[in-house]
């Protein structure tokens, strides 16, 4: 997921001020916190829907929405709407009837009221729990948006932020053993290397908890918590000796995003998503190969393959390392602070080096960023398939319950202008159907690089709403999920070491000046 985040909560309290007397009483024992926490909560999402999301929606549509949602807790419940008027009904009883609310916080006020009432009269609203409410409320509404607009609850939301900043670790990976856990790695300058851990170490219990026979999730849960918080661990070093109690301060770890590889005068590396750390990682990878290699370098192999995104400042930033100038991408939506325009400043970190990008159809958001924008600038050759076509940026809104609703609120194009969303990025050079990398190569250079040009140009030019258009386009180069080998690195790597060969791919995929 290509990510904006944001930590600011849109909180209003305004109270729909039109709600007549239902025919049921008030529940007297409602908690007025649980009443607070839900005003803001609705508040909080319908608010942003309609000042943030891409489109704009109908606040009343996806309201009803909401409402209708809770007939997976209460199958009872029933919806009526005549001209202005909306009635809610548990079986044969009225719970509210009354006209629809103009506004967001109008409507969170309803809601909630609407709850209040019925609670009485439902045993399933009224044993449901505050998340299982607002996970019926909040999924209905973003099916009604786009796939890739969400609800994550305060527990998936915490893993969210993980993935996104990293977590609390020790700095080593495990694998299962008949006593526990046997450490198979320990990081550089983690907490574990300090304290003199090593592979072969047998971790047999984390806390409280004996581990033998626990899944490697549960031990990984375990190991990982807050940052600066200690775990305790007991550790059998050797068969000779007791087993002994570690004390280690958790710190921040950050996932490996990057891995690199060397092959015959072409450095590869791997991106396997998009996370606070990929820029740093990839230049000190950057900079050891060529210190490690020097003038033997002949090129730079980047591969992003099944890469699903990630952050959007990363995939610009990645792109930057190897643009001294230009456009590098552009965001726009309804909200003024989506219109974004991103561009290179000088600096080559591979000081023109040919460049090639390995993609396939699981290339998607952030990755789809970095092919296009290296592409659309002649700096690199694209090898593969077509990409996902995952062109929009989520915006994430803290919630009141430490939960997240994840909006939809930006398309992002590339730089000659054409919207990634859909049709995604095409290859300079497709390896589809095809193993042989030399005859791949040769064909291009004599023939098909004028059928890849055409294909780039109608590409750009197309309109993905346009229906007719967009089946024309996704013809071109369409990816092959079940066939595992495919020739590309070597298609890259023929490539990069032929100098007419790379210019030909890099320049029929530029930009035309003043376009």
């Amino acid at each position: 997921m290509l990510t904006h985040v944001r930590v600011s909560v849109l909180i209003t309290s305004l109270t729909f001020a039109g709600l007549s007397t239902s025919c049921v009483s008030h529940n007297q024992q409602y908690s007025a916190s649980t009443a607070n926490l839900r005003l803001k909560m609705l508040t909080a999402v319908l608010n942003d829907i309609d000042h943030v999301y891409l489109h704009d929606r109908n606040i009343s549509h996806l309201s009803i929405a909401a409402i209708e949602g809770l007939k997976q807790i209460e199958p009872g419940l029933s919806i009526t709407q005549y001209d202005k008027t909306i009635t809610a009904k548990i079986s044969t009883v009225t719970i509210i009837s009354d006209e629809m609310p103009s506004t967001p916080s109008g409507w969170a006020d309803f809601i909630v009221q609407f709850l209040n009432r019925a609670e009485p009269f439902s045993y399933a609203l009224e044993k449901a729990s505050d998340e299982q409410l607002f996970s019926a409320i909040f999924n209905s509404i973003t099916l009604k948006l786009d796939r890739h607009s969400r609800y994550a609850s305060a527990k998936q939301a915490a893993k969210n932020r993980i993935k996104r900043r990293g977590f609390g670790g020790i700095g080593i990976e495990v694998k299962p053993n008949v006593r526990g856990a046997r450490i198979v790695k320990t990081h550089k300058q983690s907490p574990a290397a300090e304290a003199g851990l090593k592979a072969g170490d047998v971790i047999i219990s984390i806390g409280n908890n004996e581990i033998s026979g626990m899944s490697l999730d549960k031990i990984r849960r375990l190991i990982e918590g807050p940052i600066n918080v200690p775990v305790s661990l007991r550790i059998y070093k050797n068969e000779n000796t007791p087993a002994k109690r570690y004390l280690l301060d958790r710190t921040r770890i950050i996932r490996k995003t990057v891995y690199a590889t060397y092959n015959q005068g072409i450095g590869v590396f791997r991106i396997s998503r998009f996370n606070k750390d990929t820029t740093s990682s990839l230049k000190r990878e950057i900079k050891k190969a060529r210190r490690n290699y020097g003038k033997k370098m002949q090129g730079v192999v980047i591969d992003i393959r099944d890469n699903p995104g990630g952050l959007l400042d990363q995939a610009v930033d990645v792109a930057d390392l190897f643009l001294n100038k230009g456009p590098i991408i552009a965001t726009r939506g309804r909200h003024k602070n989506s219109i974004q325009k991103f561009k290179a400043t000088p600096g080559d970190i591979i000081a023109g080096l040919p460049l090639a990008i390995l993609m396939n159809g699981a290339t998607a958001s952030a990755a789809e960023i970095l092919a296009a924008a290296l592409q659309d600038n002649g700096r690199a050759v694209l090898v593969g398939s077509s990409s996902f076509g995952k062109g929009t940026v989520q915006t994430v809104l803290r919630l009141p319950n430490d939960g997240e609703i994840i909006l939809t609120w930006a398309r992002i194009e590339a730089p000659s202008g054409y919207a990634l969303q859909t049709l995604g990025v095409l290859p300079t050079i497709c390896t589809v159907g095809r193993l042989n990398a030399s005859a791949i190569v040769n064909q291009f250079q004599k023939v098909e690089f004028k059928r890849s040009r055409k294909q780039l140009r109608l590409r750009r030019n197309a309109d993905f709403k346009n229906a007719k258009q967009r089946d024309h386009i996704k013809k071109f180069c369409r990816w092959q999920p079940d066939i595992n080998v495919t020739p590309d690195r070597l298609v890259a790597e023929l490539i990069l070491k032929g100098q007419g060969r790379y210019a030909q791919a890099t320049n029929l995929a530029r930009i035309p000046p003043g376009s």
